[in-house]
């Protein structure tokens, strides 16, 4: 998915249509610009967030009890121990020992591994 800028849309659509001339071809080519700019007026918004960076680094050899992660949806911490194999996000620290391989988002906070 790509976010774009509705009124940047909008402006390029009318600056290509509405010729006003009288024959059948040009009638059609202004009935479809407005159909467009009436189809992205009742498009569906969403709140976009900016994208968060992170990479796996290392687990050291031994996480001391109490260290803390977070986990997606909750608000609240809990602690999280580790024998130490594998790696964590460098954003929230999520770590799971039996993961395989290491994915391009961290799937405890989503950030995006570089």
């Amino acid at each position: 998915m790509r976010l774009i800028d509705a009124n940047t849309v909008y402006k390029i659509l009318n600056d290509i249509g509405g010729c006003d001339a009288a024959d059948e071809w040009s009638k059609g080519f202004d009935a479809a610009i407005d159909e467009a700019i009436m189809q992205i007026s009742n498009a569906p918004t969403i709140e976009a967030e900016p994208v968060r960076y992170a990479k796996w680094e290392p687990l050291p050899p031994r996480l001391e009890p109490g260290i803390l992660c977070r986990n997606i949806g909750e608000t609240d911490f809990k602690p999280f121990f580790s024998s130490g194999i594998g790696d964590r996000c460098s954003e929230c620290h999520y770590h799971d020992e039996f993961a395989i391989f290491n994915t391009k988002y961290c799937p405890s906070c989503g950030a995006k591994m570089v």
